[in-house]
């Protein structure tokens, strides 16, 4: 499934959109389940959020996941998530009508 979702993120033109950083931000800074966060963009134009829970547990990982989702997300959106041993990973890629596309890698770290 990764595979198949890597495959679609690379066959698509996305872009670093103005403000969405800060808008990550605020919904991730108002979320009392959150410690904190870090908000990098790479190179390739990725957006790298890395979360950190008061309690690390995937209740909790899918309430700030979804909330973050709802805030951000444009018409089209399209995720999938990853749990390894050390985390969970959620890849997503959301565009517009105006085809603005932007693609967000998120992961939740325990403390």
């Amino acid at each position: 499934m990764k595979d198949s979702f890597i495959k679609l993120v690379n066959e698509v033109d996305y872009d670093i959109i103005p403000g969405l950083s800060s808008e990550i931000r605020d919904c991730l800074d108002y979320n009392d389940k959150v410690l904190d966060c870090q908000i990098d963009i790479s190179k390739d134009k990725v957006y790298c959020v890395n979360v950190r829970l008061h309690e690390y547990t995937l209740p909790n990982i899918k309430s700030v996941f979804s909330s973050l989702v709802q805030f951000i997300q444009y018409t089209s959106t399209f995720y999938i998530r990853n749990d390894t041993e050390h985390n969970t990973e959620y890849l997503l890629l959301s565009q517009s009508k105006r085809d603005l596309t932007f693609y967000c890698e998120i992961v939740f770290r325990p403390q």
